[in-house]
């Protein structure tokens, strides 16, 4: 892709982040030349290094070179007084949000898009894996690394090749992508200091829906309450609006309100899929997948979790509604690995195992913490780091009722990110409010970081199941503990 001979390189401030280091994958591999920068050292930045890609570390102004730069790429994350931006505007270079030069390298493309709050990384991936396994050598940018092979940057070959991508609602980026088939996994309260209420989260969702042609097809989990409350509002007169859910037997009454009977036809959509017959087993889970009552086989999956099943299954509608066979979506289904730091198996020490998660939206640990059960028979040990000071701030309640389903939990000090601090809202919040829910488990307040690997060491035993959570650097985190713990017992 070059649309003119103009346009010969860009500059990434904030290359390391996840959909950033995707898209300079694919860019520098249709032929670009991509230097960036990032506030730190990381995995994606030594690989993207190993690719030739030019990247300095910390934001300064002499890391641009106006001559050899046609345009500076930016994510919504990066604050206006960056001294990259500021450099590049007294240059005159091109200021290129990150999501409008996604829209541009959609545009004119057969593309499929994955939206929604949660779950839109393995979903992309489990789509990609899909496509890939088909040989129809797709385009495919998403977030995160896969466990194996690569399934978040690949530059697609050959006529027809669709481009796959996470579309991420975060600052209504999604708005400036087009695709021409979409899932839509579920929509929940987040990103509330880009969004007023959930209400205008929703509306956004439905702007992104309205994008698509009248030949696309719009494929939505069903049993989400945010798009149950929204399908009568999404486009009748255009794409294809496809339903998906599971059967509402042990799923709790909201399943199956429109989906998740088979009999039951919903008056917006063109037609439905059902899983059925779960079974769940530390080996993974199976199920079985109705299309207007017929019954077109069984997936298993590794990963665990009732929300892999909803990932599946909305990777696996969309790809059957595209034209492809439910053996060869089985099939890849099979083999998908899973991404690192969706309950990534880290390693046994003693006899404990640890795992390491990004879940950071109360919703998300709930799932986390129930997909975590069925990975061992000892207790379940949580390591959470909340993530942002607004998202904490707003949803500090909702996290203590989701992290109450544990034994043990650790509660860190708070992630900043992009944020600055609110005077009042620490990660203490959320470990008073637990201690306030009956049934909670212990629950013990990390102050300070320093504290963290040896109190967390004190408090293991054999047959745990030790889970860290959150966006930021807990992971690495819970590498410390692991090798603190490895030396105590020798």
């Amino acid at each position: 892709m070059r649309p003119s001979a103009r346009l010969q390189s860009f500059h990434f401030i904030g290359i390391g982040g996840a959909g950033m280091s995707s898209m300079a994958e694919i860019l520098q591999a249709w032929g670009f030349t991509i230097s960036g920068s990032d506030q730190q050292k990381s995995e994606v930045v030594e690989r993207l290094q190993e690719k030739n890609i030019s990247i300095f570390t910390g934001h300064r102004a002499e890391n641009l070179q106006g001559e050899k730069i046609s345009a500076v790429i930016y994510s919504s994350a990066i604050p206006n007084d960056n001294p990259e931006m500021v450099k590049a505007r007294a240059l005159g270079l091109p200021l290129i949000r990150r999501a409008e030069l996604m829209g541009e390298m959609l545009r004119g493309q057969y593309s499929l898009g994955v939206a929604g709050t949660h779950g839109k990384t393995t979903t992309t991936t489990m789509l990609a894996k899909i496509w890939v396994d088909a040989k129809k050598h797709p385009t495919v940018l998403a977030g995160g690394i896969t466990e194996g092979e690569n399934l978040t940057a690949l530059a697609g070959q050959g006529e027809g090749a669709p481009f796959i991508f996470e579309a991420d609602e975060f600052d209504r980026s999604f708005l400036a992508m087009r695709p021409s088939s979409t899932i839509i996994g579920n929509i929940d309260s987040d990103h509330l200091d880009c969004y007023e209420n959930l209400a205008a989260i929703k509306d956004a969702f439905i702007t992104y829906s309205s994008s698509l042609p009248f030949f696309g097809a719009l494929v939505v989990n069903v049993d989400d309450a945010g798009i149950a409350d929204i399908v009568h509002r999404l486009p009748r007169n255009g794409p294809k609006l496809i339903g998906y859910g599971i059967e509402p037997e042990g799923q709790g009454e909201k399943a199956g309100k429109i989906s998740g009977n088979p009999s039951i036809a919903h008056p917006y959509l063109s037609s439905q899929y059902i899983a059925t017959d779960l079974v769940s087993q530390a080996s993974g889970t199976t199920f079985s997948v109705l299309s207007q009552g017929k019954n077109l086989g069984s997936i298993h999956l590794k990963v665990p979790g009732i929300h892999n099943v909803y990932n599946a299954l909305g990777a696996a509608v969309l790809s059957l509604e595209e034209g492809l066979s439910f053996d060869q979506i089985a099939k890849s289904l099979a083999n998908y690995g899973g991404v690192k730091r969706r309950m990534e198996f880290r390693g046994e020490k003693s006899g404990i195992q640890f795992y390491d998660d990004y879940a950071h939206h109360p919703t998300e640990v709930a799932a986390s913490i129930q997909a975590a059960r069925s990975l061992g028979k000892g207790r379940l040990v949580v390591i959470f780091q909340p993530h942002l000071f607004s998202r904490t701030q707003i949803l500090y309640k909702e996290f203590a009722q989701a992290l109450i389903g544990c034994d043990l939990l650790f509660v860190l000090p708070i992630y900043a990110s992009r944020e600055k601090p609110i005077t009042g809202v620490s990660g203490k919040l959320i470990s008073e409010a637990g201690r306030g829910i009956s049934n909670a488990p212990q629950i013990i307040f990390i102050e300070n970081l320093d504290d963290l690997t040896a109190t967390v060491s004190a408090q293991l035993h054999k047959g745990d199941c030790v889970v860290s959570m959150g966006a930021g650097d807990v992971g690495y985190r819970l590498g410390k503990i692991m090798a603190e713990y490895d030396r105590g017992q020798r």
